[in-house]
């Protein structure tokens, strides 16, 4: 795309579905200088999955004075979000996004108004899209709980309805359970990083367990996967940080949805090396016999023991003790990693020559490093050694990119390219050559010191001594003038170049290009686009407004008015204007003289068609080559009219002091 932006965009078609790519974005600017980023990817989506998650067992948790907790299951990954309000044709609530991909959901609804019927939906959506939304449900919350007692008082109360609930009656009144279950036998199994909860209810119920870093504090929920109601419930919670002290709160609802008088808990989670003895003694394994995944097993986990201890263990030890334990395991990689396939370079690499640098590229199979060793002709002939190493240690990557600076012009190179994988395991390609080009000139280095709006000093070097001539060519109406193209050119060769412009014009677009003539006759150039001796690109300044009216004879007299003004700047001229004032406040005027397309400072625009006698509004316009456009305010003039002779004054009298007979006629 070569339309010079700074906002940039790029679309990318006939991608293959739900697979990952690798990019990298180049730019270049108007001086050829380039940029490239460093690689990062993308994964396209599978258009083709167009079914949504099915929605299932959406239910009210729990309902509180101020909180409700609203749970469902989904047949696939998926999100979670539910949609509220007091109206249920205007959900205008909704919880935060949950966009981990879950097949059971828990989202918990905060700051409700006590004693108020809400109207809830809940939606997920997988992760091509595709969403779903579940029918309107609804719960009402309960009448506020200011304190634990009101707590107690309330399951006393609930309790004894159970009581009254259960007790035979002689009518005819239906049974209400309003016994909330009760929880018993709590267990908890302790790993490094999950704890399995159990226990028991006398009832059958579900089971949720609330978990966090400090007493009474919960940061999160996790429901039973099924949501059968049982008598025997086991919840297991995944992922949490070993040696972490954790407390937990349960509850258990049963079908009428009487919530459980909450048992609470708290658990301290095992360091990976503890858990790994709780689950297999090391010293009754004969590794000799250990084969396939239970090897690879037994091997994996060892190593993250062993890390996760020397890691634990490094801050209570000496520092001889430190430095000599990571030698020997330092040396262990090392000698581990030559059990490793090497990465494989894929064919010669490509090089780019310049008379002082060289880029070398390669391809390998495996992520892993980029450096290159070289040296010149006469030292690898000397030694059969390369004496220079450069490249990315710690930069991983499939395709390689070493650029080797500060070279001699037109000279023998031999250089190896070397990529390491984060393992170890490392790759050295045989011996190859290239040579330098011979010498170049080339503008380098150019600035440019803006001195004034009409002034600018500029300066660039050269590898050859090389004349130095500055050309710049202004824009007029958007279009490069050629013909207004000024040259400024210094004979004396030197490598350091300095021209200065006395002649610029404020507010003007220049191309500008630096050249010269070599010692060796050579000619070289560049080009720098789009130059302006001022930083912003601002309008004509208009100042001394001039008019000047005379009356031209003829058989119908009419007026030529000459108006003149100044610019700060090169533009163009014309005048609008109108006969009588605006009415309304209206500041567009009627009628205008032609454009005078010639840049000037010193703007004159004559006027032939006005009336003696009579007002006229008028406004002067000066574009600049930018297409930058200045009006100056409204100014008004009165033409002058014709003088009249003694005898039309005398003759004129009369004819007022004798109307009454009849107008005489001249």
């Amino acid at each position: 795309n070569d339309n010079y932006n700074t906002n940039h965009s790029y679309d990318l078609s006939s991608l293959t579905l739900g697979t990952t790519y690798y990019v990298r974005i180049q730019n270049t600017d108007l001086n050829n200088n380039s940029s490239t980023s460093t690689l990062f990817t993308f994964t396209t989506t599978d258009t083709s999955d167009v079914i949504a998650p099915n929605i299932s067992n959406v239910t009210t948790r729990v309902v509180l004075d101020n909180e409700a907790i609203i749970v469902w299951d989904t047949n696939e990954g998926s999100s979670s979000q539910v949609f509220y309000g007091t109206n249920s044709s205007t959900l205008n609530l909704a919880s935060s996004l949950n966009i981990t991909s879950n097949l059971t959901h828990t989202v918990v609804l905060s700051d409700l108004s006590v004693s108020t019927l809400y109207y809830y939906q809940v939606e997920s959506a997988d992760a091509n899209g595709n969403t779903t939304t579940s029918t309107i449900k609804e719960f009402t919350t309960m009448e506020q709980l200011s304190t634990e007692s009101d707590v107690v008082i309330r399951e006393a109360v609930a309790n004894q309805a159970g009581i009254n609930a259960n007790t035979p009656s002689t009518g005819g009144s239906s049974y209400t359970d309003s016994t909330a279950p009760t929880i018993s036998k709590v267990n908890t199994k302790v790993n490094g990083n999950s704890v399995i909860i159990s226990w028991e209810t006398n009832e059958d119920s579900d089971g949720m367990i609330y978990l966090g870093n400090k007493e009474d504090t919960y940061t999160k929920g996790v429901s039973e996967i099924s949501r059968k109601l049982n008598k025997t419930h086991e919840i297991t919670i995944l992922n949490i940080i070993p040696l972490t002290t954790y407390y937990y709160q349960i509850t258990s609802a049963d079908a009428s949805h009487n919530v459980s008088k909450a048992s609470t808990g708290t658990f301290t989670t095992l360091s990976p090396t503890d858990d790994y003895i709780n689950n297999a003694v090391s010293s009754t394994i004969d590794v000799n016999n250990l084969e396939g995944a239970d090897a690879e097993n037994l091997f994996i986990t060892s190593l993250k023991n062993a890390a996760y201890l020397i890691k634990n263990m490094s801050s209570k030890v000496g520092l001889g003790a430190l430095d000599s334990a990571l030698s020997v395991q330092n040396s262990l990689l090392t000698e581990l990693s030559k059990l490793l396939p090497t990465p494989v370079v894929s064919g010669q690499p490509l090089v780019n020559v310049t008379s002082n640098s060289a880029t070398i590229a390669w391809n390998t199979d495996k992520e892993s490093n980029s450096l290159v060793s070289f040296s010149d002709e006469n030292t690898y002939r000397a030694s059969a050694l390369y004496d220079q190493t450069i490249g990315e240690t710690d930069k991983f990557v499939l395709n390689h990119l070493v650029e080797i600076k500060n070279l001699a012009p037109d000279t023998f190179y031999h250089y190896s390219v070397i990529s390491r994988t984060n393992t170890g395991a490392e790759t050295r390609s045989q011996d190859f050559n290239f040579k330098t080009s011979l010498e170049s000139n080339e503008i380098q280095n150019y600035s440019i010191d803006i001195l004034s709006p009409a002034e600018a000093i500029f300066s660039w070097k050269t590898n050859l001594p090389t004349e130095s001539t500055v050309s710049f060519t202004p824009y007029r109406n958007g279009v490069l003038d050629v013909e207004a193209r000024q040259i400024v050119t210094d004979k004396s060769l030197t490598l350091n170049h300095e021209v200065k412009l006395n002649n610029l014009e404020a507010g003007v677009i220049y191309d500008i290009e630096l050249s010269g003539t070599d010692i060796n006759d050579n000619i070289l150039s560049k080009a720098i686009k789009a130059f302006s001796s001022e930083k912003e690109n601002l309008p004509p300044i208009i100042s001394q407004i001039q008019t000047d009216s005379a009356i031209i004879p003829g058989e119908k007299e009419r007026i030529q008015v000459i108006i003149s003004w100044l610019t700060n700047e090169l533009s163009t001229s014309r005048v609008l204007y109108q006969k009588g004032f605006n009415k309304d406040g209206n500041t567009t005027l009627e009628s205008s003289s032609e454009i005078d397309t010639s840049y000037t400072k010193k703007h004159v625009v004559v006027i032939n068609d006005f009336d003696p006698g009579a007002v006229y509004q008028f406004q002067v316009e000066s574009i600049d080559s930018s297409g930058n456009s200045t009006i100056s305010k409204t100014i008004n003039i009165l033409t002058p009219q014709k003088e009249e002779s003694v005898f039309q004054v005398i003759f004129g009298s009369f004819q007022n002091m004798f109307s009454w007979v009849g107008k005489i006629r001249s």
